[in-house]
């Protein structure tokens, strides 16, 4: 179960939102424009609203939370909250019931736009056209 990205774009084709984490219209923050259904149609025209959005979702994280997060979801296919909280403890990472969800939605966010970008320079600088399920 989940919500994924449909598009030609290989790069892009089958991406599955974070579960209770990501929004179907994430792509919409590296400038996506929504053009309605049942799904959400998305066209992306340039590539610097995308590498703009990286860079600040990356300077938002910083350096350790990245490195950390990388880490913890090569190591782990199943977590929840606690779990990843217990974990950043362990590793002095200033992770907490108050600020994990934003930080996670960050960080899909920020795979999801690495993702966008990827698929946007394999287009050959033509708009980007996907959909994302509702």
């Amino acid at each position: 179960m989940g919500r994924y990205i449909y598009s030609d774009n290989e790069e892009l084709n089958g991406y599955k939102f974070a579960f209770g984490i990501q929004s179907s219209n994430a792509p919409e923050r590296f400038g996506a424009i929504d053009n309605s259904s049942s799904f959400i149609n998305y066209t992306i025209e340039e590539k610097e609203p995308i590498v703009e959005e990286i860079n600040k979702i990356k300077k938002n994280l910083g350096e350790n939370i990245l490195l950390f997060l990388n880490d913890f979801f090569k190591k782990n296919d199943f977590y929840n909250d606690k779990i990843l909280i217990d974990e950043a403890k362990k590793n002095n990472i200033n992770i907490d019931e108050h600020n994990v969800r934003n930080i996670l939605n960050d960080f899909f966010d920020l795979v999801l736009g690495e993702k966008l970008l990827k698929a946007f320079e394999s287009n050959y600088g033509e708009p980007l056209e996907f959909q994302s399920e509702l």
